[in-house]
């Protein structure tokens, strides 16, 4: 028996290329879209995760004000464990989660009661103005990180002291969230009380 081969007619030759055609357009209209989408998307997950580090520098410098509530002093800095580890780069690097987490459970992280459940982009500092427990009066909490290239280009931080009030009794406050236009190298701030 033999087969019968056939050849495409014109018609079905033209058929083939409209739709080699369309398929063409339909990628370059989706790589334009994707050239253009791709940034603004970074941008946001950016914001996002700058707010994040707001929300984390407050609830850092709520727990050392509930730390101050208790034991009448915030908690003292642990040079050796001042900054908390990121647990995953900007750029998608590998998650770190257990060396947070083992950091987390040692002073002044323990005191602050501070734990994050998702990745972290920032880096989180926390120095006391005193090394002397029972007697810091202040304190400074910093975040920064890498968003955009290697160097640390977003930062924030939030202070704490004790001031005095009319009666002469020591109280607590919170400053703002301050976003630095630079970071730098967080410095311990001064004990003095605020009149």
């Amino acid at each position: 028996m033999q087969k019968k081969f056939y050849r495409a007619g014109v018609a079905t030759k033209t058929i083939i290329r409209v739709i080699i055609i369309a398929v063409a357009v339909i990628m370059v209209v989706v790589f334009v879209r994707a050239y253009f989408l791709v940034p603004a998307f970074k941008g946001y997950r950016d914001d996002v995760v700058a707010i994040e580090a707001k929300v984390n520098v407050s609830a850092i410098a709520m727990g050392a004000m509930m730390y101050y509530t208790e034991n009448r002093s915030f908690p003292v800095t642990d040079l050796s464990n001042a900054r908390l580890p990121k647990t995953r780069q900007a750029k998608g690097e590998r998650a770190l989660p257990e060396t947070f987490q083992a950091q987390a459970l040692l002073p002044p992280w323990s005191d602050l009661k501070f734990d994050s459940y998702g990745p972290i982009y920032y880096q989180y500092t926390y120095l006391s103005g005193s090394m002397v427990p029972g007697e810091v009066k202040s304190f400074i909490v910093y975040a920064e990180a890498a968003l955009k290239g290697e160097k640390p280009d977003s930062c924030f931080s939030i202070t704490g002291s004790v001031r005095l009030d009319a009666d002469g009794n020591e109280e607590p406050v919170i400053g703002d969230i301050v976003q630095h236009d630079s970071c730098a190298e967080p410095v311990a701030p001064s004990n003095a009380l605020i009149k």
